[in-house]
C-alpha cells in the first residue's frame, strides 16, 4: 500500500499502523530530509518575510525524529537508512535489498525507515 500522509497528524496516523498490523507486522516508510527540498525551504522562508508561516511537510525528515515517533507509538526494531536523492534508481535499490546505513547527516538524502509491531 503506498499513502501520502504529507499533512496528516503524524502520531495519529503512526498509533494507528500499529493498531492495524498484526504482531510481528512491520512498517515501511520513506521521507524527504526535514531541509530539503532547497526550494521549499527557501519558499517558506521567503513567506515567512511577508508574514506567512508555512509548517514544514518534512517535519520528521531527521533520524531522531522519526526513531522517537515510531519509539512513542511501540513499535522496535526501528531501521533508518539513507541514501542521495541524486541516484533514485541506487536508493531504490538499496532500500529494498539491504537497507544499509549511508550518511544520515547527508543534505541531500531521504530517510527509509523500517520498523515491527511487536509481538503481543
Amino acid at each position: 500500500m503506498l499513502v501520502s500522509i504529507i499533512y496528516l497528524p503524524l502520531p495519529d496516523v503512526v498509533h494507528e499502523w500499529r493498531r492495524v498490523l498484526k504482531p510481528g507486522g512491520v512498517a515501511a516508510f520513506s521521507t524527504l530530509r526535514h531541509d530539503s527540498p532547497r526550494a521549499g525551504v527557501v519558499f517558506r522562508e521567503v513567506a515567512a518575510t511577508f508574514g506567512v508561516y508555512l509548517d514544514n511537510p518534512n517535519a520528521i525528515g531527521a533520524p531522531a525524529s522519526c526513531r522517537e515517533l515510531l519509539d512513542v507509538a511501540g513499535f522496535e526494531d526501528i531501521e533508518i537508512a539513507s541514501e542521495s536523492l541524486a541516484d533514485l534508481e541506487r536508493m531504490r535499490a538499496a532500500y529494498i535489498a539491504t537497507l544499509t546505513a549511508g550518511d544520515l547527516d547527508a543534505p541531500d538524502a531521504g530517510l527509509f525507515v523500517v520498523a515491527r509491531r511487536p509481538p503481543d
